[in-house]
């Protein structure tokens, strides 16, 4: 159950997912729900075979560097009010735990190097901090899908790409009522702020706050580029900052937000300003998001010696 919070404190590097949902929407023969994004695509074969690749390619990179790898549902849209809304009656939280279980259960002795997290998205447009919940409302939209993650049998929890902290102070009160560890995971924009305008340090104490016993076991990063970050920030808060996943392109959400095309720098660009993270700002876990590729998590490893 703690399994994550050990390799915080013991290993190195961390590796999670590079994208998945923003890689599947240009694949042709990938038809991802106005509503659920993949959720869905446990069901198809064919997209099941697709998500199954994917999430075989990361885990290969991991295992051929011998280093953990942080696994995430296909749940990002998947709260029970949008499930009710596609009219989808199936335990779509609790199918994508069980595929997830099987992909991990077929890597051998590296099995026991794969966590499994259960994930959560924003109730609203991850872009669109105005739609986001008071605190109150998202502890009432999240707990259900969080509740059947858990019990499920996921390892740990994470919330990614959430754009207000307000959502965020909702997220932790239910993530910690449970007895797992769970990980709050910021969309930010290019001045290093939330997208509702508060300031990364102040959300993360926001949220500690709010937390009470039962904080976050870190806090993330995610849909940004590396550069995102503030580096000349000293406050203390930020020292909760535990991994970035972040996108192949240095441009900000408003310019990346329905892009037909995939639009990333060049990898070795990428790398370097992950390395500055890694190496700098002390970040353990680290992946990516819109743009990147099982080729970014490669060069990744291979610039870290690994």
């Amino acid at each position: 159950m703690q399994q994550l919070k050990q390799w915080l404190a013991d290993e190195p590097l961390l590796l999670t997912e590079a994208a998945v949902t923003e890689r599947l929407s240009r694949q042709e023969a990938i038809v991802l729900d106005p509503l659920l994004a993949n959720a869905r695509l446990i069901y198809d074969p064919e997209g099941r075979s697709a998500l199954e690749a994917l999430y075989e390619r990361f885990i290969q990179v991991a295992r051929r560097a011998d280093v953990p790898f942080l696994l995430a549902t296909p749940t990002w849209r998947s709260s029970q009010a949008r499930l009710r809304h596609a009219g989808e009656r199936r335990p779509v939280n609790s199918d994508a735990v069980r595929f997830l279980s099987g992909i991990r259960n077929r890597q051998g002795p590296f099995a026991s190097r794969i966590l499994l997290g259960g994930l959560v998205g924003s109730a609203g447009d991850a872009y669109r901090p105005e739609q986001a919940p008071a605190a109150e409302t998202a502890a009432a939209i999240h707990r259900p899908q969080i509740r059947e993650l858990v019990e499920a049998g996921v390892d740990y929890l994470l919330a990614a790409t959430i754009p207000a902290v307000s959502e965020a102070e909702g997220l932790s009160r239910v993530m910690g009522s449970f007895s797992l560890p769970y990980l709050i995971s910021f969309v930010i924009r290019r001045d290093g702020s939330l997208m509702d305008g508060t300031t990364l340090a102040e959300a993360i104490g926001r949220v500690d706050r709010a937390s009470g016993d039962h904080r976050p076991t870190g806090f993330l990063v995610n849909c940004a580029y590396p550069t995102f970050l503030p580096s000349d920030s000293e406050d203390g808060r930020l020292n909760r900052l535990v991994g970035f996943q972040a996108n192949g392109s240095s441009l900000d959400q408003s310019e990346l937000d329905g892009s037909e095309k995939t639009r990333m720098e060049p990898i070795e660009d990428w790398v370097a300003e992950m390395l500055q993270l890694y190496r700098y700002r002390g970040l353990r876990i680290l992946g990516g998001c819109c743009g990147t590729t099982e080729r970014h998590l490669q060069a990744l490893v291979d610039a870290l010696g690994y």
